[in-house]
């Protein structure tokens, strides 16, 4: 391994302390300076000699690898360069901003280790920490340098005011379009500038310390008004300035109007308040069809001053904010159990049925039952939906474009035809009268076919009008029940519907929905509760249909003696029917309402979504369900 050096002396070894790769070992041949020289471990990382002298040579030890060291200079990377950096160079009286000093050897090689030291030109201007963090103490200039090994660098800070804004043009702020900001001690680099209108922020597009040129976001969606206009240069923020924006034309809705948007991620719905006021139901639908998934969305509202010519005088826009997780469109809904979990006022003294069942204390409202039946009942929906738009989609392609020609005048004329219909159920029917109807076939074509029946009417209410199939099976509702359930729709449902989303129309001109109780429903689905469909705003193209606005029951069956389309039968209780009508009226007569509204507004190109149709439907019984609970 070489020969001893001669009349040089060691006075300490370095070890490495990092282990050797396996498999590998340093092998040393005998030396006759051997047992000249016994170690003792001092740290993990050194041996010290106690006598005689150190062959050329490595020397393995249980603690690592020793290194010979024969020279006086010192060990390890040297620093050569020390560079300081900032997130700006410009602050403010009072702000705090943290330095970096990044500390470089010979070949530029960044390195750790040595004690950095921090000092300023002028402590009455910029004060700095041992750890680097300066702070702004009076306006003026100073170096800041820090020092490692020998080598040093510096930062030229700038104590500078707060930013001011002076003025805004254009004269009105709209979304998408470029503005300029006019004042003092900006940042001259557009990425050290913060500029919010409204809260929100903006594009800086170009900066100097006098002057801001900004972009608005295209969707920048704040009341009308005036809107705060803020800047901030470094960490501190001017005062604001209120300047006039406006971000486009409101939506004027008439009651039981809509306006869908699907488009986008993130929209903006700019509604008008009215003179007097108005209010406005927003519903949020999940379009996936996985049971599981939930989709969080973010509703936030903004209440400001509609802006009129030049600058109006309004208040601060008053915002709130509501996080929503959205259930898939399964349409299973809250809003059945909460209806069917209520009790009604009691009945008069010694009748002891009830429209809605009381809540059981040890299970809740809804039963595990109920809830699988609503599951199935609204399972049937898209299949209903289908055959609906395949039959309806020849009459709609034949309907007049515009939607003046398709408008009644009163209760004269028929939404879909110019021949005004013969109302099947009119307004002056008395109870035990007996009436022949269709129930349209929601298997083939609720147009061109459907099952004629006999039916008695049983109540005529304010709004509705109650008949039951002749060929019901016996024990169904009782003159109490169709009173009862008469009495809740006219009272309380159809109030809440009508003021949510609109008034019903009157086909047929006898100022009410006609609820029909058939046994046809049974038959011709087994899980189906109840339905509404198009057809019958179409009385002189759909034959199958009756011609007004109607609503198809399931009939109880408390033997369940009737056979549905699978050939099986199932048991249908009074009480489970009586439980069930609250929420498939609301249900049901909301798509009457959707038909009936848009046919009238002449827009009958066309079936719309089912997803649309169902989640504002399912709306409906949630509205409804509220307005039972408080």
């Amino acid at each position: 391994m070489g020969d001893p050096l001669p009349g040089r002396s060691v006075e300490g070894l370095e070890v490495a302390n990092r282990p050797l790769p396996r498999r590998r070992r340093l092998l040393f041949p005998p030396s006759p300076f051997a047992s000249q020289m016994t170690y003792r471990r001092a740290r993990s990382a050194r041996a010290t000699k106690r006598f005689g002298f150190v062959p050329a040579a490595l020397v393995l030890l249980a603690s690592g690898l020793i290194l010979a060291g024969c020279s006086d200079s010192p060990t390890g990377p040297q620093v050569s360069t020390v560079e300081v950096t900032s997130e700006t160079n410009r602050i403010r009286v009072g702000e705090r901003v943290q330095l970096q000093a990044r500390l470089r050897d010979g070949a530029g090689e960044p390195i750790s280790g040595p004690q950095v030291t921090w000092s300023s030109s002028n402590d009455a201007v910029v004060r700095v920490s041992d750890s680097g963090e300066v702070e702004g103490i009076a306006l003026g200039e100073a170096r800041v340098t820090a020092e490692a090994g020998g080598a040093s660098g510096e930062l030229t800070l700038t104590v500078v005011e707060s930013a001011i804004i002076q003025a805004v043009s254009p004269a009105v702020l709209r979304p998408g379009e470029e503005a300029v900001i006019t004042g003092a001690n900006f940042d001259p680099s557009p990425a050290g500038n913060t500029v919010r209108v409204h809260g929100a922020p903006v594009q800086v597009l170009e900066a100097s310390e006098t002057s801001l040129r900004i972009r608005l976001p295209d969707l920048l969606c704040r009341p009308p008004g005036p809107a705060p206009v803020t800047v901030q240069a470094g960490r501190d923020m001017s005062l604001p300035l209120d300047h006039p924006f406006d971000p486009g034309e409101a939506d004027t809705l008439e009651r039981g109007e809509l306006r869908l948007v699907t488009s986008s991620p993130e929209f903006c719905l700019i509604l008008d308040g009215g003179s007097s006021g108005a209010e406005y139901l927003v519903g949020v639908q999940s379009t996936s069809s996985t049971a599981s998934t939930r989709t969080t969305v973010r509703l936030q509202g903004f209440r400001g001053s509609r802006l009129g010519s030049g600058v109006t005088a309004g208040s601060e826009a008053e915002v709130e904010t509501a996080p929503v997780a959205v259930a898939a469109s399964t349409f299973r809904s809250q809003a059945a159990a909460r209806l069917q979990g209520t009790t009604l006022p009691p009945p008069p003294r010694g009748e002891r049925e009830h429209l809605i069942h009381d809540h059981d204390h040890d299970h809740g409202p809804a039963s595990a039952d109920d809830a699988a039946r609503w599951r199935l009942h609204r399972a049937t929906k898209p299949g209903i939906r289908e055959v609906e738009a395949r039959s309806m989609e020849p009459v709609l392609a034949g309907l007049p474009a515009r939607a003046e020609d398709m408008r009644p005048t009163g209760h004269e004329t028929a939404l879909a035809s110019g021949t005004p219909p013969v109302a099947r159920v009119s307004a002056n029917r008395q109870v035990g009268d007996t009436v022949s109807l269709k129930v349209p076939d929601i298997n083939t074509n609720v147009c061109q076919n459907g099952f004629d029946i006999r039916a008695v009417v049983r109540r005529v209410g304010a709004r509705s009008i109650w008949v039951e199939d002749v060929n019901n099976p016996a024990d169904g509702f009782t003159t109490a029940d169709f009173n009862r359930l008469s009495d809740e729709f006219d009272n309380r449902i159809y109030n809440e519907l009508s003021d949510h989303f609109g008034t019903p129309t009157d086909v047929d001109g006898n100022g009410r929905i006609v609820i029909v109780v058939s046994r046809k429903v049974n038959e011709m689905s087994r899980n189906t509760l109840g339905f509404v469909v198009s057809s019958d705003f179409f009385p002189n193209q759909c034959p199958g249909a009756n011609g007004g606005e109607y609503y198809y029951a399931k009939a109880p069956d408390p033997e369940g003696e009737i056979e549905d389309n699978s050939g099986e039968t199932r048991v249908y209780t009074r009480e489970t029917a009586r439980r069930d009508a609250p929420v498939l009226l609301a249900h049901e007569t909301t798509h009457i309402i959707q038909f009936g509204r848009r046919f009238q507004l002449g827009d009958a190109q066309g079936s719309q979504a089912i997803w649309l149709l169902e989640g504002q439907a399912t709306l409906a019984e949630e509205v409804v369900g509220h307005a039972y609970t408080g």
